[in-house]
């Protein structure tokens, strides 16, 4: 009885070491961490801590797509807490649009999110940054409040209200997953010119 007891203890004590010396894994390229870091912050401001979870944000070179007519920007591997972002055209998105992407992917990874293609029956614009296509940058930029709090809170929240009290010209939707290489220099010409208005 007492080795029992023993050896229930040395099992206890080993879980309890080996639980205490587990390092998290945290890796994400330096380009990535602003995004990264806001994520966090939000999620934080409705009280969820991310930041103990395991996650990599890295760049490759490519990203190859299910429809070879279209760009992949960004892919998250739940398996593994792994976001790829396609270095070919990150340089090519505006600001707004990187911090929606980063966030959409952190949304699968970190939230378990799925794909949510609502749409505002009125106005018929996104209701989610988890949209199978990414948000438009004005869009995004005018409403972030109203995007952050449906990512982190969904599906308890589809206020349509606050969605649609802010009035700002807007840009159809790239997909999130899937791109023309050749729109990706129009959008961003147009968020320029729509930028300086």
């Amino acid at each position: 009885m007492n080795s029992k007891i023993k050896l229930f203890g040395m099992i206890i004590l080993t879980s309890m070491i080996s639980a205490c010396g587990k390092h998290n894994k945290i890796e994400v390229d330096p380009e990535f961490q602003p995004y990264y870091q806001r994520f966090l912050s939000n999620a934080s401001s409705v009280s969820i801590d991310l930041s103990t979870q395991d996650i990599t944000i890295r760049f490759v070179p490519n990203i190859s797509g299910a429809n070879p007519n279209y760009v992949t920007l960004g892919v998250c591997f739940f398996a593994d807490n792994l976001v790829e972002i396609n270095q070919l055209y990150w340089g090519k998105l505006s600001t707004p649009r990187k911090e929606a992407l980063i966030s959409h992917e952190l949304g699968h990874c970190l939230l378990e999110r799925r794909h949510d293609d609502a749409l505002d029956p009125v106005s018929k614009k996104m209701l989610s940054v988890m949209n199978t296509y990414l948000v438009g940058a004005v869009d995004f930029s005018n409403k972030y409040d109203y995007y952050i709090k449906e990512l982190f809170l969904a599906p308890q929240t589809k206020d349509l209200v606050a969605f649609n009290s802010v009035n700002s010209t807007y840009v159809s939707p790239i997909p999130a997953s899937t791109l023309k290489p050749s729109e990706l220099d129009s959008i961003k010409l147009m968020e320029e010119q729509e930028a300086h208005n």
